[in-house]
């Protein structure tokens, strides 16, 4: 039986002991809080980012180096939202030695336990046979999970799948259902494709007021295929009043995203007039950026002013190579051409 004296100091150890492990174990819950209002901050931006691009990989490639300590921690603690995390850095090879079968596993552990994001990669990485065998069934399977929680991406990618036949019969019906539901999120390719789909009365009644709606807004969200397709519907005064110098506009912001069909376009508008002071030197640059990114109508058109000299020094040789590069895509017209300046 301990004196007084001893039963006192056993007491104060006692205390210290407990008071200390007491300190811990809230510091312990502190940096767990803090690390969950990081993690939650971190799947917003991820998800944000997955809408307006339907991909992640950009920010992936941009926060993993400041990111990824925290996201091992969160890996380490259970957490689903780091076996995602750390997935796509495995699956990236971002910050890790890449290993998608590695990655597979965690998007799997994650999908399993109902979190719909991982659902969603899982899908895609059956769809396209990333780090497991390719099975388009299963990847509908688990595009479906997660379309019915509400995931947008995996609402439009399950309306893909409808679209093409992949993995489930094809039913454009469906599909679009499906694509409108990622609309409505904001997800802003479903929000373009439900504006075509209007457009070609696809799935759904003919309505082109309504292709210009849903186009518009992901135009203005910056899709680069929608600004395009906006700037026609100004051109032709489809849904909208016509305007040639708006329509100028939206092919800049397309064209200025090296988007080559709006090059095009605004190579056209140059060299015409449209909208602008014609000016067919500017007209010939935005032709070339075009026809370097394989656009056939651009390389034509750049063979033509390369032929006659419109906007450039005249150089036949030069009209020959982009004629041969559009004749091989399978233009007539180019080939025509091509074969006229051989007689020469």
């Amino acid at each position: 039986m301990l004196d007084k004296k001893h039963a006192s100091l056993f007491l104060v150890a006692l205390l210290t002991f407990l008071l200390g492990g007491a300190g811990e174990l809230v510091a312990q819950e502190k940096d767990e809080k803090e690390l969950r209002e990081a993690i939650d901050q971190d799947m917003k931006e991820m998800e944000a980012a997955l809408n307006r691009d339907n991909e992640s990989t950009s920010y992936y490639k941009s926060n993993h180096s400041k990111r990824l300590p925290d996201w091992q921690r969160a890996l380490e603690l259970g957490w689903v939202e780091g076996m995602q995390t750390v997935g796509r850095c495995l699956e990236e090879g971002f910050g890790l030695k890449k290993d998608e079968k590695k990655a597979v596993e965690l998007f799997r552990k994650a999908a399993e336990k109902g979190y719909a994001i991982s659902q969603s990669t899982l899908g895609w990485c059956y769809l396209k046979g990333n780090g497991v065998a390719q099975d388009e069934a299963k990847a509908v399977v688990w595009f479906r999970k997660a379309a019915e929680q509400g995931c947008a991406n995996a609402q439009y990618n399950l309306g893909g799948c409808y679209i093409q036949g992949a993995g489930i019969d094809k039913d454009v019906a469906k599909a679009v259902g499906w694509i409108r539901k990622a609309a409505e999120k904001g997800y802003v390719v479903a929000q373009y494709i439900l504006g075509t789909c209007y457009q070609r009365g696809a799935g759904l009644p003919k309505d082109e007021a309504k292709a210009v709606i849903w186009v518009r807004k992901a135009a203005e969200k910056g899709l680069a295929e929608a600004q395009c397709r906006l700037g026609e519907y100004y051109v032709r005064g489809v849904a909208v009043a016509k305007d040639e110098a708006e329509a100028v506009r939206w092919y800049q912001k397309s064209a200025d995203q090296e988007f080559a069909e709006a090059q095009y376009y605004l190579g056209e508008c140059y060299m015409i007039g449209t909208g602008v002071d014609q000016n067919t030197a500017e007209a010939t640059n935005w032709f070339r950026k075009a026809a370097e990114q394989g656009l056939a109508v651009a390389q034509f058109s750049l063979g033509l002013c390369c032929a006659s000299g419109t906007g450039v020094d005249q150089d036949k040789t030069e009209a020959m190579i982009w004629f041969r590069e559009a004749a091989e895509q399978g233009y007539a017209e180019a080939q025509e051409m091509l074969e006229h300046l051989e007689k020469e």
